[in-house]
């Protein structure tokens, strides 16, 4: 899984966050998840370090990328207007994706489902 945050809310960044954070001490899986702030200043990056911190991160890799890397072009993680973009992957194809996901429960319970489908193997 991975989640690219271009300019997102800390409250729904840590939502996102909470739930991958659990999900992943909860499996039995080989399961990864990255959480890759894109870096436009200090301050975003300071943002990712916090995140880290508050969700006391031990299986959710947090991560910050300027944003000229190629990777992030790739990503298309800078558009604009972009919020963030998370990604669930099952044997390197993307089963599920979401452009300015917003953390609310019912869209919490789609990813997790999509969590579940990566879990079982597809």
């Amino acid at each position: 899984m991975q989640v690219w945050i271009n300019d997102e809310k800390t409250e729904n960044l840590a939502k996102i966050a909470t739930l991958l954070e659990e999900r992943l001490a909860k499996s039995t899986k080989d399961l990864k998840a990255f959480f890759i702030v894109v870096k436009k200043s200090k301050e975003d990056e300071q943002k990712a370090v916090s995140l880290a911190d508050a969700i006391k991160a031990n299986k959710l890799a947090v991560a910050h990328v300027g944003q000229d890397e190629s990777g992030v072009s790739a990503y298309k993680a800078t558009s604009p207007g972009l919020k963030n973009v998370v990604y669930v992957y099952v044997k390197r194809r993307v089963v599920a994706s979401w452009a300015n996901f917003d953390p609310t429960d019912e869209n919490l319970k789609a990813l997790s489902a999509a969590i579940d489908k990566a879990e079982a193997g597809g």
